[in-house]
C-alpha cells in the first residue's frame, strides 16, 4: 500500500473526538454525585441522634470541614493529573498534601489531649467504622477511575493516591455524621486511618493501574 493511500485509509476511520470537559468542572460533577452517594451511607448506617447538636460545636465542624476540602482538592488534582501538561504548577498538589497534614495534626493532637492512647484492642467499634468508610469510597472511587481513564495520567503514583484520598474523604465524612462515638482514639482509627491507607493502596498498586490504562 502507498503511503498516501495508507494515510488516507487511517483519516477515513478517525472518528470525532469529544475534548474533555475542564478538570474543575468534572471534579464538581463528581462531587455531586459522591455527595450523593455518601448521604445514602448516611441514610443506610443511619446519622447519630446528636447530630443538630454537633453540627453547632467547632470541633465537630472542624474535622468535616477538612475531610470536604481534602476530597474537593484531591479530587480536582488527580483530573488534572489525568491530562499530560495540566498541572502548570504543583501549588494544588502540595496544597492537598498540606490540608491532609493538618487534617492528621488535628486527629493526633486531640488523641494525645485525651491521654488515653489508642484504643486498638479496647474499641471493638473502630473496625466497623473503618470498613465503613472503605465501602462508602469505592463507588465513587470507580466513577473517578473512569474519568481518569479518559485522559493520559502519566504520574500514576500521584494520580492514584490522589483519586483515594478523595473517594475515602467521602466515606470519612458520611461515617463522621453517622457514628454516635465521639472518643478520639476511635475517630483516628475508625475514621482517618482509612483515608490515608486509601491514598497509600492508590500509590502501591500504580503499576497495575498502568496496565489497566493501556488496554
Amino acid at each position: 500500500m502507498r503511503t498516501e493511500d495508507l494515510i488516507a485509509d487511517l483519516a477515513g476511520r478517525v472518528t470525532p473526538v469529544r475534548p474533555l470537559l475542564p478538570p474543575a468542572v468534572r471534579a464538581l460533577a463528581w462531587f455531586a454525585l459522591a455527595a450523593a452517594w455518601g448521604g445514602v451511607g448516611v441514610a443506610a448506617f443511619g446519622a447519630r441522634s446528636d447530630l443538630t447538636v454537633r453540627l453547632l460545636q467547632p470541633d465537630y465542624l472542624w474535622i468535616a470541614a477538612l475531610a470536604v476540602l481534602t476530597s474537593m482538592f484531591a479530587v480536582v488534582v488527580s483530573l488534572i493529573l489525568s491530562i499530560p501538561g495540566a498541572e502548570r504548577t504543583p501549588v494544588l498538589r502540595v496544597s492537598t498534601v498540606g490540608i491532609l497534614g493538618l487534617w492528621t495534626a488535628t486527629m493526633v493532637r486531640a488523641v494525645v489531649a485525651a491521654g488515653r492512647g489508642l484504643p486498638v484492642s479496647t474499641d471493638p467499634h473502630w473496625p466497623v467504622c473503618a470498613m465503613r468508610v472503605l465501602v462508602v469510597g469505592v463507588l465513587p472511587a470507580l466513577v473517578l477511575w473512569v474519568m481518569i481513564r479518559r485522559g493520559t495520567a502519566l504520574r500514576l503514583g500521584w494520580t492514584a493516591a490522589m483519586a483515594a484520598l478523595a473517594a475515602a474523604s467521602v466515606g470519612a465524612l458520611a461515617v463522621h455524621v453517622a457514628c454516635p462515638l465521639d472518643d478520639p482514639g476511635h475517630g483516628f482509627l475508625g475514621h482517618f486511618v482509612p483515608v490515608v491507607l486509601a491514598a497509600a493502596m492508590g500509590i502501591a498498586a500504580r503499576r497495575r493501574l498502568a496496565r489497566s490504562l493501556a488496554v
